[in-house]
């Protein structure tokens, strides 16, 4: 499963920090654990957050994981502004754990906080065992799906 390898990919980096960074490798597990606990989303396409992609991607922007700059959604493409900002995130060791939180959170705002959002949250606190996401609370019906993720991942993928 590409879960599986991903975790490992975090684990290895996580147990040997600074042995991979002249490789590139910190940067490229980081993507890679993202990606993998966003990969298995249901197709949801054309099902959305409240508010839209618009206000998914203000939600994120705010967050000071994705550059606290939401004015950048409305100075252009807001996929464009995401993109960036995810790319910004996976500069610090904890990336993915606070750009969790922050998906956690706007998925919630936006009543889009579904199953498949806490079975990735789940997924950050085991592979992370600093990481102090709050991924309890009552999860949506899965029609309601996380628009917001998607984005995210039509983003890294380019789709």
């Amino acid at each position: 499963s590409s879960n599986l390898i991903f975790s490992s990919l975090q684990r290895s980096a996580v147990m040997w920090p600074g042995c991979c960074e002249n490789a590139g490798l910190v940067s490229f597990t980081q993507r890679a654990v993202l990606i993998g606990l966003l990969v298995g989303l249901p197709g949801v396409l054309g099902v959305e957050c409240d508010g839209g992609a618009d206000e998914a991607c203000q939600c994120l922007l705010v967050c000071d994981v994705f550059g606290g700059a939401p004015d950048k959604c409305s100075a252009g493409d807001p996929m464009l502004a995401i993109d960036d900002a995810i790319q910004g995130s996976f500069e610090t060791p904890s990336g993915v754990c606070d750009g969790m939180k922050c998906v956690v959170a706007c998925a919630r705002k936006l009543n889009c906080y579904d199953d498949s959002v806490f079975g990735r949250c789940s997924n950050v606190q085991q592979d992370d065992e600093t990481c102090d996401v709050q991924c309890s609370g009552a999860a949506h019906s899965l029609e309601s799906a996380l628009a917001l993720v998607m984005i995210l991942l039509c983003v890294i993928h380019g789709w």
